[in-house]
C-alpha cells in the first residue's frame, strides 16, 4: 500500500511512503472484498507509535 500524507501548513508539504498491511482471513475460504475504498484518515503528529488509526471491514467475494 502507498501512504500519502500532507500537512496543513502554507505551503502544504506532501510526502509518500510504502506500508505493509497484514490481512488475517478467519473462517473463510474466499478472498476478502473491501468496502468504501480508498480509505483516509486525519492523524495527529503527536499520535503514539503503534496506535490503531482505523479499522476496515470486508465481505466474502
Amino acid at each position: 500500500m502507498t501512504v500519502y500524507a500532507t500537512d496543513y501548513g502554507t505551503p502544504r508539504l506532501p510526502s509518500n511512503t510504502f506500508a505493509t498491511v497484514t490481512i488475517d482471513v478467519i473462517r473463510n475460504d474466499n478472498c476478502p472484498v473491501f468496502r468504501n475504498t480508498p480509505y483516509g484518515a486525519s492523524i495527529s503528529q503527536s499520535i503514539a507509535s503503534g496506535t490503531s488509526v482505523f479499522r476496515v471491514n470486508s465481505y466474502r467475494c
